[in-house]
């Protein structure tokens, strides 16, 4: 605590505070702890380094600024002030709370805080000092638990409770605190399509829902048929989602920005929905907050259940009341019949009174101290202890086991404090043993209101308990029997797929060891022609602690009564190899750093010896049957694949006399599918090219109608304007008809507009002509003469009939930019439809790609690299060759795809939009019917350039 001020005025006041807080700065900036002290206005007087480090702020930035207007959010500003406002005016001296605060880039850290008033001369209130921890990194691990909790809470209220109206309530106020939302509502849907907010937690400041009926309009009915099927929806930004109009008007009446809707569903019907808003801003949802909520919906379909049978119940004993009820004012006409009524309460009780006393149940009674003042027979059965020994004790004073007791005087306050049933589940070692039990407590209550007594009912689950106990075991047996179904269906497979040895005995040994948890696993081959005979490693799995024996040789010698095992077929099970008495033995595990081994033989047909051998370092290994089994299984399925390998060796050598005929024919195979690409390719584009020629035909007769009359109207239309013009010079002074027919059609806008309407009309026109030429030179790719052409213009023609893939169908995509270098070619001998198939080929192709990787890409990559093809062309003289480059800055491709490109029926485009046989087809063009060259070149993130190379003119 520093000393009280003592100088008069408020400006040497504030120096004081400074000279007195200075040995404080030095020494609270030595601590870890996060500690700030401000004064009675809330300006900030001392801020340690800790605070400077994880707030990024200074303490010359903050010296004298109000604390609450930097590092709060504008709700935890106000909880600040009052908390301030409390200790200030002296109504506490400490106070402890958690806050978010917002450091210099905009992040948000987790902080608990404690405060303490700092006390000057006569105890007067100076300020506040503030001591606080960083929790940020403990909140991913409580998030999950929080939701845990929730889900447990609200199961928990659906078992306590048949009042759905509070189970609602529960949910939507934990669900908004948990999420954050400004408001959490549950919408009931009603039959006739409209619906209105049944329950809501609500965030102050908005407006609420609960009680308004909204018409059928806000949720058509293909939203309901959507949400019935089970449908999930969340809008992270309500302005942008594609939802209809009315729902937009909807939600922004109620400040909605983002939301979350999960349907609840009741007997396969959709009762309502459970709807989550955030309204101060859009907002990401999370995966888990969604599943969280599904899951929650999920708890409220079994709680409306639930209370749909309550309200069943109800019903009956209403009616059962109803019943009861005029009973008894038969009975109370019937005086005569009252004694007979007594009896029957009497005898009542008497068999409700046997049937406690006979319950196999533990029920038991207690006061508010917790003391039993009854207890039933069954007690004696069940704990061995007689009843008697209840009556008046605490389950403390009986000596039972301090777990139980805590458990059980825990479970008793809770009832007493809220008055609440709760059920709790504990193991008591009994007269039978360790039994485990389910107790039931209820409170029972006063006429004033208040807990007098608590009841418990006791049964026995052990039976349930050892039921799952089994149940569990039971699937862990089924899932260790699938994963070892799962290794032998592998085995089996990669022997199906490759009979190369080498690969599934990699498989095998990788598969092992990964399966049974173990250090090292070996497969080793016996060669009998070494000398001295050797155990060669030839596979092996191991940990990253242990150095490679691929290679590795043991003389037999070293393996002692291993190697005879082996040779005998039989199975090595080491546990622990502290317990082998042979010192052969000990040495080679010791040796090779092994605590435990099993290991498997394995003999061919062929006489060749195995071995699996897998090895444990970590202490004792006690090995199961059933892992034994599966090593027999594993082993089983290791012989099949060597004889097969070794009957694949076998079938080599007969098929390398048939390679001479296989190779003949898969020369011819391979003309016969070029042939079949360039007549499908040469069919498609003659069947393209006579549609847009006729189409280019149908479109330039019309057009070249309009464009040839165009200067016939316009100088009909300039006669017919000096004639007017004439008209008003000669008579000034026209009729009232006809100057207001004038006024009327505005014919001084008509004499300015017209001109500008005739060019319009010749520009399109043109453009139109345009279009006709390039479709009518995109025609000619059937044709089979070689000519010399322009290289040029084919190239702009394909550009001219893409350029609608130019410009992008997405606003946050940008357009594909086209830049051209054309070098001065001169006209090339070649096949001009042929030519620019290639050509629409290679830029069809990258226009896909840069479409599929901008999809991949962010908003801030797509803008900081564009998309861009571009084309050059140039004269190689050296070679009497033109050159063609085409690139773009897409997402490029693999070596392996780039040797595969131009193979017949290859495409990287998923089924249905690619045939594959378009760069093969342009391979096919350049390169046999040009006697050109075309290369691809490309990297993953360096995009793709083809080159073109075509002779100027072609050979005889």
């Amino acid at each position: 605590m520093r000393k009280p001020v003592t100088n008069s005025t408020a400006g040497n006041d504030e120096v004081k505070e400074e000279e007195e807080l200075e040995p404080v700065s030095s020494k609270v900036n030595t601590i870890p702890t996060l500690m700030v002290a401000i004064d009675v206005q809330g300006r900030i007087l001392s801020f340690n380094k800790a605070c400077e480090q994880t707030t990024g702020y200074s303490f010359n930035e903050l010296r004298g600024r109000e604390v609450w207007d930097l590092f709060l959010s504008s709700e935890e500003r106000e909880q600040f002030k009052a908390i301030c406002s409390q200790l200030l005016a002296g109504n506490s001296s400490e106070y402890h709370y958690e806050s978010d605060w917002i450091t210099k880039e905009g992040s948000h850290r987790r902080i608990t805080w404690s405060h303490t008033v700092l006390l000057g001369r006569e105890n007067r209130v100076e300020g506040i000092i503030s001591t606080g921890m960083d929790i940020t990194a403990s909140q991913s691990s409580d998030l999950e638990l929080k939701q845990l909790q929730l889900l447990s809470l609200v199961t928990m209220k659906i078992r306590q409770s048949l009042q759905i109206e509070e189970i609602l309530k529960t949910t939507v106020t934990e669900v908004r605190n948990f999420l954050q939302a400004d408001r959490v509502l549950i919408y009931r849907l009603w039959s006739d399509g409209r619906g209105s907010g049944v329950t809501e937690a609500i965030a102050p400041g908005w407006e609420a829902i609960l009680g308004k009926t909204f018409e059928p309009e806000v949720f058509p009915e293909d939203y309901r048929k959507l949400y019935a099927a089970g449908r999930v929806r969340a809008i992270n930004d309500v302005e942008n989602a594609d939802i209809c109009p009315c729902l937009v008007a909807f939600l922004q009446q109620f400040g909605v920005k983002a939301k979350i809707v999960v349907p609840i569903l009741l007997k396969d019907n959709l009762w309502g929905l459970l709807v989550a808003h955030q309204c101060v801003q859009s907002r990401q949802w999370l995966s888990f907050e969604i599943e969280l909520l599904k899951q929650l919906a999920d708890q409220l379909s079994i709680a409306l259940a639930q209370a749909e049978y309550q309200e069943h119940l109800e019903e009956l004993v209403a009616q059962r009341t109803a019943e009861l009820t005029r009973i008894l004012e038969h009975l109370q006409q019937e005086m005569s019949e009252r004694k007979r009524a007594e009896e029957v309460v009497y005898h009542r009780e008497q068999e409700f009174k046997a049937l406690v006393e006979n319950s196999p149940d533990l029920i038991a009674r207690f006061d508010r101290q917790f003391r039993h003042i009854y207890v039933n027979p069954s007690v004696e059965r069940i704990t061995g202890i007689p009843k008697q020994r209840f009556i008046g004790k605490t389950n403390q004073e009986l000596g039972m086991p301090e777990e139980l007791v805590t458990c059980w005087h825990k479970a008793l306050t809770n009832v007493l404090a809220t008055g609440r049933e709760q059920t709790i589940e504990f193991d008591f070692p009994g007269s039978n043993g360790i039994q485990s039990f389910q107790s039931r407590i209820v409170p029972e209550f006063t006429q004033d209101g208040s807990v007098g007594r608590l009841l418990s009912v006791t049964h026995d689950i052990t039976q349930r308990k050892q039921a799952e106990e089994e149940l569990r075991q039971s699937e862990a047996r089924f899932r260790e029997l699938a994963q070892r179904e799962a290794l032998l269906n592998q085995l089996a497979s990669q022997i199906r797929r490759s009979l190369d040895l080498n690969t599934i005995l990699e498989t095998a040994v990788h598969e092992i060891r990964n399966l049974l948890q173990i250090d090292r696993c070996f497969f080793l081959w016996y060669r009998p022609n070494r000398e001295p005979p050797v155990w060669e490693v030839v596979q092996e799995s191991k940990t990253s602690l242990f150095p490679s024996l691929i290679g590795y040789c043991v003389p037999i010698t070293t393996f002692g009564p291993l190697t005879i095992r082996v040779f005998n077929k039989e199975i090595t099970r080491v546990d622990s190899a502290r317990a082998l008495t042979d010192p052969v033995e000990r040495k080679f595990f010791f040796s090779i750093g092994y605590t435990a081994l099993l290991a498997l033989p394995i003999h061919t047909t062929y006489g060749e010896v195995g071995v699996v051998s897998c090895g444990h370092s970590g202490g004792s290994r006690p090995w199961q049957d059933s892992e034994v089994e599966l090593l027999r299984a594993v082993a089983d399925q290791l012989a099949i694949a060597i004889d097969q390998a070794h009957l694949l060796e076998q079938s080599r050598t007969a098929t390398a006399k048939a390679t001479q005929q296989a190779t003949q024919l898969e020369k011819t195979l391979a003309e016969l599918q070029q042939a079949q690409i360039q007549l499908v390719q040469s069919e498609k584009m003659s069947s393209l090219g006579q549609l847009v020629a006729g189409i280019a035909h149908e479109i330039n007769n019309p057009v070249s109608f309009i464009y040839g009359n165009l200067n016939y109207l316009n100088n009909y239309i300039e006669d017919l304007l000096n004639l007017v013009e004439r008209y008003q010079t000669d008579a000034p002074q026209p009729s009232p008809e006809i100057h207001a027919l004038a006024k009327e059609i505005d014919i001084d806008f008509i004499r300015e507009d017209l001109p500008k309407l005739l060019r319009s009309m010749r520009i399109g026109s043109e453009r139109i002509s345009k279009i006709v030429r390039s479709l009518q030179n995109f025609s000619r790719l059937d044709e089979a003469e070689i000519k010399w052409v322009d290289i040029h213009e084919g190239i702009d023609n394909s550009l001219l009939l893409l350029a609608h893939r130019f410009k992008t169908k997405q606003s946050s995509y940008p357009d594909i930019e086209v830049i051209k270098d054309y070098g001065d070619l001169p006209k090339v001998q070649c096949y001009p439809g042929q030519l620019n198939q290639v050509f629409m080929n290679i830029l069809s192709n990258a226009i896909d790609a840069i479409e599929e990787y901008n999809k991949t890409r962010s908003p801030e990559d797509r803008e900081k690299q564009l998309s861009r093809i571009w084309i050059s062309t140039e004269v190689l003289p050296d070679c009497n060759q033109v050159a063609i480059l085409i690139g773009d800055n897409g997402p490029g491709m693999t070596q392996e795809v780039c040797h595969r490109l131009f193979d017949p029926f290859f495409t990287t485009k998923p089924v249905g939009q690619g045939t594959g046989l378009g760069m093969s087809a342009s391979y096919q063009i350049v390169v046999h019917k040009h006697q050109g060259q075309v290369q691809c070149i490309s990297a993953p993130g360096y995009g793709t350039v083809f080159l073109i190379y075509i002779p100027i003119e072609q050979s005889k």
